[in-house]
Formats: structure tokens, sequence, C-alpha cells
């Protein structure tokens, strides 16, 4: 069965037709400091690694992403062993902090040793990224498992006598195989007080946490994919295509938007930003149950425009065995923070407009196409537009029916 995921980018000739409805970009740069970590299933002392990584995961959760690069196991690919080879030498048990060369220090690799990461990243936090990212248009295709990401960047200060370039990085987080090389070897499994104590040494059925599958752009970056000379708030995109593999779950995909500097020297090649996104979302699994769903066909409510009656609206039935309704739809989270998440089942193919209308009855059109028989799922980035809090209707119209959700936007 088909299915395809739109990231919803909101065109800006629809500003112009509401005043009350702000959409702009925001004026606050986050950060997104990418932390790799070269380990190996069979380095016995990786699982302290991991112990590390999830401290410092606790300590700086909105701002780190860590990506296990894999060295000479079945996870291992191209990137990964060079990588390895400018890095480490094929060592393993090793982090980067962005990449980024921290004047006092004289290496750019860091061990496991939870403090001085934490010192690191915390100083790297506190300066101001030159670059902000984002996911404008992501379109995926179940059926043949094509994967189409177009980015975004607004650079606000850049050095000029530098080079930077696109990557984007494909990871999958909870590996787990239960064939050889996968099982983790560990030295801590007789160690008094450890958190891998009695574990097993291999460790079976290991979880392995966001592992490095594919680097569209390679170690170093897209050539040509940034110009030679940014100017200040100049925005930037890219697009990049790839097909996912079969064996990899889908629902534990992260896409990971990187932009980098390019230089001769390796030390130099520091990761300016990052975003970070899920291909789905946890949510988006087959077996929510749709009772949970704090907007499911249960809570629809009046439509704030009168087009219709709202009590007609409200009897909708919730499969679609019904021949008189050709889809259902669910939204969700519920208030909504950072994204959100719409998926619409249609059992025939079918024109779709989707609104989305403030108090005043003032409309955003999301998305105005005919879709195929199946499965879609569309995500909407808030974040990225500043749209205004408070309370909203989600409009949903196909020639058959029309239904109509209410949405909260919170902070």
């Amino acid at each position: 069965m088909k299915r395809l995921i739109t990231f919803v980018a909101i065109l800006t000739g629809l500003l112009a037709t509401s005043q009350t409805m702000l959409w702009a970009q925001s004026s606050q740069t986050s950060r997104t400091i990418i932390l790799e970590k070269f380990t190996a299933s069979w380095c016995g002392l990786c699982p302290e690694g991991s112990v590390t990584y999830d401290k410092l995961h606790q300590e700086f959760a909105e701002n780190l992403f860590g990506i296990n690069i894999h060295v000479n196991d079945p996870m291992t690919i191209p990137t990964s062993d060079e990588l390895s080879d400018v890095y480490t030498g094929g060592g393993v048990n090793t982090f980067l902090v962005d990449r980024y060369h921290f004047p006092d220090q004289q290496f750019v690799q860091f061990s496991f040793e939870y403090e001085p990461l934490k010192e690191k990243i915390a100083e790297r936090l506190a300066a101001t990224p030159p670059v902000q990212l984002s996911f404008e248009d992501i379109t995926f295709d179940e059926a043949n498992s094509e994967l189409s990401v177009n980015l975004s960047a607004i650079f606000d200060n850049v050095e000029h006598s530098k080079q930077y370039r696109w990557n984007l990085w494909i990871v999958e987080d909870s590996v787990s195989r239960d064939v050889p090389g996968y099982a983790q070897v560990n030295y801590f499994n007789t160690y008094e007080g450890h958190q891998y104590r009695g574990a097993g040494n291999p460790i079976p059925n290991y979880v392995h946490r966001n592992v490095l599958r594919e680097a569209l752009g390679g170690a170093w970056g897209s050539a040509n994919s940034i110009p030679e000379s940014v100017a200040p708030n100049q925005t930037i995109t890219y697009n990049y295509q790839t097909t996912l593999h079969k064996d990899w779950n889908l629902q534990h995909i992260r896409l990971v938007a990187i932009i980098q500097s390019e230089a001769e020297e390796w030390k130099e090649r520091a990761i300016l930003n990052a975003a970070v996104i899920s291909l789905f979302p946890q949510d988006a699994s087959e077996e929510e149950n749709p009772e949970e769903n704090p907007t499911n066909e249960e809570e629809q409510e009046e439509n704030p425009t009168n087009e219709e009656n709202p009590e007609e609206e409200n009897n909708m039935p919730t499969g679609l065995e019904d021949s008189q309704v050709n889809y259902k739809i669910k939204a969700y989270p519920n208030p909504v923070q950072d994204q959100l998440y719409l998926q619409v089942e249609l059992n025939k193919t079918s024109p779709i407009n989707i609104s989305l209308v403030n108090m005043l009855g003032e409309k955003v059109q999301l998305l105005d196409q005919t879709l195929a028989t199946g499965k879609h799922a569309f995500t909407w980035n808030r974040r990225k537009l500043d749209l205004a809090l408070g309370l909203y209707f989600l409009q949903i119209e196909s020639p058959d029916h029309k239904q109509t959700l209410k949405i909260i936007l919170a902070d």
C-alpha cells in the first residue's frame, strides 16, 4: 500500500489574506549539537560510552542529538569508515562535539568521560549559531521507499573566508538483530555497580541507538550545495533524494540536516548547526488506539464559518467501509507545540482540501490536491512559521464530506 508523507509549506502569498494569523520566520536561532560517537558491537568498553551519552542526553535533551557511527561491524557504511579513518584511525568509543576544535583542547576527539563532554557541550551551546536550518517539503512513498527532502537555511553571521556544505544523514534508532555481529561485547558484565553488570558478555538482543544508516553528501557534505558567497539573512535551499532500505524500521528513522564548513584541514570541518526530525512520529504507528487520540472523529467541533450544519459533521462515520464517507482523519498531538501530524486514509482517489481557520474565520490553506486510495500523512512544522498561539479549527473537505477538528496551539 502506498503511503505518502509531505511536510506542508505555507505559501507566502497566503499571508496577505490574514493580518491576525501571523506567519513569520522566528528571530531566535536555536542550536542542535551533533554528538558523533564512534562505536562497534565488538568493543567491550563501548557500553560505557552509551552510559555517558544517556547522561548527556538527559542534561541537554532539547539541544543534543547523538549519532552512533559503527566501525568494522555489520552496521558500518562507507561514510563510517571514512570518518573513523580521519578522526580515530579506526578506533572506537570516541566522541566528537560538532567536530569542533575547541581552542583550549589539543584534539577534536573526546574520550567517553562525562564531565569534559558536559563542559564543552555547554560551552558550544553558549555561542550563537551562524545559521538556522529547517525542513521544508518531505515526501516519502512507502510503495517504492523513495524519499525526497527539501531543506532550507538562513545564514546570519558567517565567515566569508570559509566554504559551507549541506548534509542529510539518515539514522535508525533502536536497531536490534538476532544475528551474528549485533550482540554487544560487554567488559562490564562483572563490574560491580555498573549499569551493564549482569547483562551478559556479549549482550544478546542489544538495542543499538541512533545508528547512521546513510549519509547523503558523504562525510564532508555535498560539493557546491551552498554558494561561495552568502549574504546575511540569505535563504539557501537544497534537495536530497534517496531510496530507503526495506529492512529499516520506518517508525525509527530520523532525518538529520547538517551544515558544515569545508576546509583542507580536517580540524576546521566543524558542524555549524543541525536540525532533526522523525520520518514518522511515534503516534503514527498502525497499532495506535484511535480512542486515545485527542483529535479523533469523536471530538469534531462546530464549523467556525457556519457554512455547514455542525451536527452533520459531528455524525461522520468512523469506518472506511461506509460508502457515504471516502476518508477518515487523525490529527495529533493536541495541544500542538512543535509539529502537527495529520493522517488521511481514503477508500478511493479523491480531491482533499485542508485549511486552518482562526476564531475570526480567517483561513490559511494547508493542502489542496488529489490523493490516491490508501494512507497519507502530512506534517506541518509550526515552530518554523511562528503562528500565534490559541484555538484554531482544522477543516478537511472532500467532494463527499466536510469535517472540522478543534486544534490548540500552545507552548
